[in-house]
């Protein structure tokens, strides 16, 4: 339930921000159904500026988009963050903005008009912060609140986050909706005493941010896109960020997928500038990001499919089976019967086809979970009792059947020559591989 003053609030803030005339020429690119249509529409109107509705059949053609946009002299425009991403690198000679938001903005190419970053959900009226992006950052912010509006970043116990911690971010000020048409448990749920301002009320917006030195806020991802994955508690939009780092990445999603085999994993998808295979991918992050953050898939696409209203559409992103990256490690095919026998285990675990000999287990999107149901069938193939810690000394197919070959006694052997210490401390380790698992399975 939006009221008049937040409209004017939105539209007021809009027309000094951009100092709009009855001179400029804007777009209508959303449909009415989204929010930010009336952000497209009022603060013109209310100026006497002039509105062109981007025709259905060039929404999506960004050549199509500019060749409008220069035809009819658009001087400043919003569209959809991943329609933003790709128009900034085409040629325009008509805007002086434009403005985007929607999406976590990724990738900035610096063109002749300048581009904003907003942020806001629709019960605060569209707009909440907004940044002007100057360059490419890892993490490009969604700025500071507009006029009349203001942020707070709360940790779990409701106390403000310092500079640099993460909690989530609440919304106050002009915009705020009165609550929900009907729905006053969510109202309720949503809506919330603002413990800052005295009879303040605030938004919580449901989004994980954190406070940047210089003032502006760095947008970390949605709390109900917070996964827990074999135990630890991942945050999609921080491996999205990095994904986005890489200097051939045009754009990054990673999404929790359930595969044929009822199993859980992360899947990055990707759209690159020019190839790149699975283990360069996973040299990159493993420098940045934790072992369990890495992806087990990464699929390459020519493009990301979008909504009608030009956001990416999660939902109909592809299993990854069919369209995996390269490894980035050429097939060798098995050259002994152990080999042979282990190919086998690892295309049932692993659910893939074909698997060389020098494919690591774990870039095939092998955890600890899959380690111990592989090694407990090795063991049974060969009938030896392999410790289950030597799957990470010999992740290979080729290695492991060299281990398996040269070794007799594998397990008496081992047992004879390790101290109690080496024991203890391989016990513990299998035992809290199983710990992380066991949350998820």
């Amino acid at each position: 339930m939006v009221q008049h003053k937040a409209l004017h609030n939105l539209c007021a803030w809009h027309v000094a921000r951009y100092s709009i005339t009855p001179n400029d020429r804007a777009t209508l690119y959303a449909g009415v159904a989204f929010d930010a249509s009336v952000w497209e529409m009022f603060p013109y109107l209310v100026s006497g500026s002039s509105l062109y509705v981007v025709p259905d059949d060039i929404r999506l053609d960004v050549l199509e988009l500019a060749r409008f946009y220069d035809y009819h002299q658009i001087s400043i425009s919003f569209l959809p963050t991943p329609m933003a991403e790709r128009f900034m690198n085409v040629s325009n000679a008509s805007l002086r903005y434009l403005l985007t938001g929607g999406d976590k903005l990724n990738s900035f190419a610096r063109q002749r008009y300048t581009v904003v970053n907003n942020y806001g959900p629709t019960e605060n009226t569209v707009v909440a912060t907004s940044y002007e992006v100057t360059g490419q950052e890892p993490n490009i912010p969604i700025g500071r609140p507009i006029a009349n509006a203001q942020a707070y970043i709360l940790d779990a116990a409701g106390q403000l986050c310092p500079v640099g911690v993460s909690g989530e971010l609440c919304i106050a000020g002009d915009g705020l909706a009165l609550g929900y048409w009907n729905q006053p448990a969510l109202t309720a749920e949503k809506f919330v005493d603002n413990p800052f301002v005295e009879n303040g009320r605030m938004y919580k917006t449901g989004d994980c941010c954190r406070w940047l030195p210089d003032g502006n806020i760095a947008f970390m991802g949605r709390k109900d896109e917070q996964v827990k994955l074999r135990g630890y508690r991942i945050e999609l939009g921080e491996i999205e960020a990095v994904l986005q780092s890489y200097p051939h990445i045009d754009q990054a999603v990673v999404l929790i997928k359930t595969l044929a085999n009822d199993e859980k994993e992360l899947v990055a998808y990707l759209v690159c500038g020019q190839a790149v295979n699975a283990q360069e991918m996973r040299v990159y992050l493993g420098a940045m990001l934790p072992a369990y953050m890495i992806p087990a898939f990464f699929v390459q696409m020519p493009s990301l499919p979008l909504t009608v209203n030009g956001k990416i559409n999660r939902d109909a992103l592809p299993d990854p089976d069919a369209q995996l990256m390269e490894s980035g490690t050429a097939y060798v095919a098995p050259q002994n019967e152990t080999e042979e026998k282990l190919v086998g285990i690892w295309e049932e675990i692993l659910g893939r086809k074909p698997i060389g000999t020098r494919d690591n287990f774990f870039d095939l999107g092998g955890n600890s979970i899959k380690i111990i149901k592989m090694m407990g069938m090795v063991n049974t193939a060969f009938g030896k009792k392999i410790p289950v810690m030597n799957a990470f000394k010999y992740p290979s197919i080729y290695t492991l059947a060299g281990y398996i070959n040269e070794s007799e006694k594998l397990i008496l052997t081992d047992a004879k020559t390790m101290d109690m210490q080496q024991s203890v401390d391989m016990f513990e380790q299998t035992i809290n591989i199983v710990n992380q698992d066991s949350d998820d399975n």
